[in-house]
């Protein structure tokens, strides 16, 4: 029986393109795309892809998707955490959260919390996995437990790396967290991609991005990446690795400190709390 993966950031970039390479091998599909998005068109077979509508920024909207996918008992076999955000400018969600946190961050973990009932039910055979978009610049990242939604001061570029460690954190947490379950959780590293990321880009940052983007991985080899990914057999072994190109690389020291994704953990409960 074909697996069900679920993608969110589906409707462009890294995230369309797995999509389509998955959908051509016939895997089963979840899409994950922001309301009011035009899925783009292509060979989607209805049977196989299901379309979900969901602004990953809003907690209740994540918890109102997994909700029902739980409740629908959906057999779902890998769940790729794919969107990210990288506004110029500090925005802030209806709920007040500072979007790039919200979206890569909050969204993250109440994807995976939220959707852990499914993958739990999987977890025979080949395990259960989850893969979390990782990046470069995770290395450089930083953030502050007590101003997580960078109130204090806002750089677009120490945001977004400090997002990235805060995901690759909620991977070392539930890696260990979710083993003893049999469930596998990775971290997929692209490296410079050619996709819309950069649409937000100003000044310096905005002329780099162009002139590099001849030089850059197309979306659909990061697409094969993802797919050699989800077939090894070693998943289990091996959760918590970062892979870049089909080969482990190490995440940062701060990434692998399990104190310090415990604690991430809870202050986003306790973000998420307040929209309940």
């Amino acid at each position: 029986m074909a697996k069900t993966v679920l993608i969110t950031g589906a409707s462009s970039g890294i995230g369309l393109a797995a999509a389509r390479r998955l959908a051509a091998e016939g895997y089963g599909l979840i899409l994950v795309v922001r309301p009011g998005t035009r899925f783009p068109e292509g060979t989607w077979d209805p049977a196989r892809v299901r379309i979900a509508e969901c602004d990953l920024s809003r907690p209740r909207e994540v918890k109102a998707l997994t909700g029902r996918l739980v409740s629908e008992d959906v057999p779902l076999d890998v769940v790729f955490s794919n969107a990210a955000v990288q506004p110029w400018q500090r925005q802030e969600t209806r709920d007040g959260f500072e979007l790039g946190l919200a979206t890569a961050v909050l969204g993250t973990y109440g994807l995976v919390e939220g959707l852990h009932p499914l993958l739990a039910r999987r977890a025979n055979g080949h395990p259960p996995l989850v893969v979390v978009t990782g990046s470069l610049v995770h290395r450089w990242g930083e953030y502050d437990l007590g101003d997580l939604q960078r109130q204090r001061g806002f750089d677009p570029n120490a945001s977004y790396y400090g997002a990235k460690l805060a995901q690759m954190q909620l991977v070392t947490h539930f890696a260990a967290a979710m083993k003893k379950e049999g469930i596998a959780v990775h971290s997929l590293e692209p490296g410079m991609t050619r996709t819309a990321f950069a649409r937000h880009f100003r000044g310096f940052y905005r002329m780099m991005s162009l002139l590099w983007r001849p030089f850059m991985r197309a979306p659909e080899a990061v697409a094969g990446d993802f797919l050699t990914l989800i077939r090894r057999p070693d998943l289990l072994e091996t959760s918590g690795t970062n892979w870049l190109k089909g080969k482990p690389r190490p995440l940062s020291p701060a990434a692998r400190d399990r104190k310090a994704a415990d604690a991430l953990v809870e202050a986003c409960r306790a973000l998420i709390e307040k929209t309940a």
